[in-house]
């Protein structure tokens, strides 16, 4: 039992990397403007990411919170 915990781990970890990888550039439209995401974690808020700006952050948090309207 222990041995199939330990595969089902190892598989839902692999698969989740694997997703990330081709889900982290997402495109995000807002009313001003259009902002591209770019990280590994995606959230608008990824400390990750050292292309990370305020004013991107910023459009994030506002786009984030129309998106949920």
């Amino acid at each position: 039992m222990k041995k199939i915990i330990e595969k089902f781990l190892i598989i839902s970890i692999f698969v989740m990397i694997t997703m990330s990888t081709f889900l982290s550039i997402i495109n995000v439209y807002s009313q001003a403007e259009n902002i591209v995401k770019i990280g590994w974690g995606g959230t608008s808020f990824d400390t990750f990411n050292p292309f990370t700006t305020y004013a991107q952050v910023s459009g994030w948090a506002t786009s984030d919170v129309y998106d949920t309207l």
